[in-house]
């Protein structure tokens, strides 16, 4: 079996009042959809409070790779190593190399906006001793494009987390990503 290595990024959300903290233009579009998250497969024993703080710590690396890679922030843009914050040194490295694949790099200079459509995430969990030691997390991302590019953007696969000193970090990435 060949795994491939990646990155995550952190994600924000904005405030119910119109304050400075809310999120603006693209941004706010790319918060307006949340994340479709649940527990999958679960090998080995981990119990329903375990499995929603797992969700909880290894939610905001899916989503961070997903805004910062693919969605959010400011556009036209360049997408640079923030994109794969939450990745592993070696897979961030490899999905720097493999950015088209990774990332919205190739257009992210000819798009005026960016809209996620469909945010859905499953994490399936090896468990042993009653806590998690590996997840998969098997993503579904749709968004739709304006400006010089304009297309309907689907990605879809898996990202494989491991816990490590410093919290959980994608280690692999098994992508693909085509029009709709």
């Amino acid at each position: 079996m060949t795994l491939l290595l990646g990155s995550l990024a952190a994600c924000s959300g904005g405030g119910d009042d119109k304050g400075q903290d809310e999120p603006t233009g693209d941004d706010a579009r790319a918060a307006a959809i949340e994340t479709t998250a649940r527990v999958g497969q679960v090998r080995g024993r981990l119990r329903p409070p375990q499995r929603r703080a797992l969700l909880a710590e290894v939610g905001p690396v899916v989503d961070g790779w997903i805004d910062a890679a693919h969605v959010a922030g400011e556009w036209p843009r360049v997408i640079g190593d923030e994109a794969w914050s939450g990745f592993t040194p070696g897979a961030a490295a490899l999905a720097t190399k493999q950015s088209a694949l990774t990332s919205a790099a190739e257009i992210s200079e000819d798009v005026e906006s960016v809209t996620a459509t469909r945010r859905v995430v499953r994490y399936d969990v090896f468990a042993a001793g009653g806590k998690p030691q590996g997840v998969t997390a098997r993503v579904v991302l749709d968004y739709d494009t304006t400006g010089e590019v304009e297309k309907r953007v689907k990605v879809r696969g898996r990202l494989s987390l491991t816990p490590t000193k410093n919290g959980w970090k994608i280690f692999g990435f098994d992508l693909t990503e085509s029009e709709r």
